[in-house]
């Protein structure tokens, strides 16, 4: 998508420096320049792992427009830097400032407290470099008075990333890489080929697309239009953080040495780079509703180490067989912690299933670490190759994706694989398209032209609960019962027994826990 705005281009360094800020085609003495060669637009903020005998700087491009950049230490101290244009004239609020390039910037912030600051770009402004120190070393270029090399070594690779990334290009067709850390450890690394936005945009976590009709956080798995007389209400994207927590999307390598854990700029602690931990699923039950012939209610359970898609399978016809056209599947997502999903008591051929019929409930997580590379309103690109870089099997992984409800009448051209859904091999870089057109009409452009293209991967794995929910009729219970197990049918038969003793001695107690 255009943009009638002007922002400095974004470099990246390798040695730890996040440059935002050089002139596209030049090199900078900190480092070779990798990728890619674009613009950070706002509302883009940028965090780093700072530790307390460490500095942080923030530098800003001469040639930008005017702008703030407001720093939050992990000690919550704030720190202001200002640009305002005055005719010919900028003057710094706030800033340190370069007497021989003009420069300005926040220099060697550093707390007695270690954590994660926050960088955030306000009004028009953009962060030009973010670099994080061993030392409070400063080049002449900066109005310091040590060597850029002296610079360069105390520099810390691998501590800075943001959550959405938003990035402007006015040119060329970079390949470059992000790395993608998740909240339960997996680490993933996306290359980027051939690539031009103009105006795009880079999203990760473990829904994706969603389909609101199912949940406010349930994946759609297929791509959707966001412009034009194409879009559906019920698939957006949502929000960093809407859908639990996103992928910390790094601009080079995650140093090692980040810790699992870390105090933020808002006095609450987060996960920064934690170890790979595998997902449960406990405390699996069924609340009936007995208000109604039919057998609806919750199924209520909790998960652990996980965060993404999961399945409530029904059993309707109670053989012992989830796949016959009676059962149901019922998508669902989870963040660690209780979960409640709500079953209507119909098959799945939308028949009531009778209160007296009993069924059996399964809940199951075949995917840890699901990710979904939500690329926006991309111009061009020859593919991406996502690479997992820990966990079982590392190496590059299939890549999956469903463009088949995408119209392809009157785009400049066309992906070559419209339905990956059984998984692409992903190393030799897939579901790119050979052409740029930047229409924005939702009509015509390019293949991805305003359009959120979703590409996910996962871990397989099964994880799974099982619960028979027997019959309950004829039962003058008081109050709701709560099935947690499956019992034989003498037991279960003898605990109903003693909950309508209880039933008839009184009501206004707990919910009877059967099983």
């Amino acid at each position: 998508m255009s943009s009638g705005r002007s922002f400095a281009p974004l470099r990246l360094l390798a040695g730890g420096l996040v440059l935002l800020g050089a002139v596209l085609g030049t090199t900078r003495t900190a480092g070779a320049v990798t990728a890619p060669a674009g613009r950070t637009l706002s509302p883009t903020t940028f965090q780093a792992y700072v530790a307390a005998s460490e500095y942080l700087d923030v530098r800003i491009s001469p040639s930008a427009p005017s702008q703030t950049v407001r720093v939050t230490s992990p000690a919550g101290v704030v720190t202001t830097c200002t640009r305002a244009a005055a005719g010919p004239v900028f003057t710094p609020a706030g800033c340190s400032t370069s007497p021989s390039t003009g420069v300005i910037g926040l220099y060697n912030l550093t707390s007695p407290t270690a954590g994660v600051w926050l960088v955030e770009p306000i009004e028009t402004g953009y962060v030009w470099e973010l670099r994080v120190k061993s030392s409070p070393v400063l080049a002449a270029v900066d109005g310091g008075s040590d060597t850029t090399a002296a610079v360069t070594a105390a520099t810390i690779p691998g501590r800075v990333w943001t959550e959405s990334y938003r990035m402007l290009q006015t040119g060329g067709t970079p390949t470059f890489s992000f790395w993608y850390q998740s909240e339960h450890g997996y680490l993933y690394r996306a290359e980027h080929r051939a690539y031009n936005g103009v105006s795009s945009t880079f999203a990760s976590d473990a829904t994706g697309v969603r389909d609101t009709d199912l949940g406010p956080c349930v994946s759609a798995y297929r791509s959707t239009d966001f412009v034009g007389p194409n879009v559906l209400p019920n698939l957006t994207l949502p929000a960093p953080g809407e859908c639990g927590d996103p992928y910390k999307i790094f601009f080079e390598p995650p140093a090692a040495d980040l810790p699992a854990t870390a105090l933020r700029f808002d006095g609450t602690t987060t996960w920064v780079r934690p170890p790979i931990a595998n997902p449960t699923i406990s405390a699996l039950a069924f609340a009936p509703n007995l208000a109604t012939p039919v057998k609806d209610g919750q199924v209520t359970f909790s998960v652990a180490s996980f965060t993404g898609q999961l399945e409530v399978l029904v059993d309707a016809d109670f053989n012992g067989f989830y796949g016959d056209p009676q059962d149901r599947s019922i998508p669902a997502f989870a963040t660690s912690g209780p979960v409640a999903v709500a079953f209507d008591g119909l098959d799945g051929l939308g028949n009531p299933i009778p209160e007296g019929s009993p069924v059996q409930v399964r809940v199951v997580i075949a995917r840890a670490g699901e990710i979904h590379f939500v690329s926006g309103d991309v111009e061009i690109r020859s593919g991406i190759a996502v690479e997992r870089l820990n966990g079982p099997s590392p190496g590059f992984v299939d890549l999956h994706w469903d463009d088949t409800q995408l119209a392809t009448a009157g785009r400049a051209c066309v992906t070559p694989i419209l339905d990956g859904t059984a998984g692409v091999p992903s190393a030799a870089g897939v579901h790119g398209w050979p052409c740029a057109d930047n229409s924005n009409t939702g009509i015509g452009g390019s293949w991805g032209d305003a359009r959120y293209l979703d590409d996910w991967t996962f871990v397989d794995v099964q994880v799974a609960e099982e619960l028979t929910v027997p019959a309950l009729v004829g039962i003058p219970l008081a109050q709701p019962v709560v099935i947690v197990a499956a019992a034989g049918a003498a037991g279960l038969a003898l605990l109903l027994r003693r909950r309508a003793r209880r039933a008839r001695s009184g009501a206004g107690r707990p919910p009877a826990l059967v099983g």
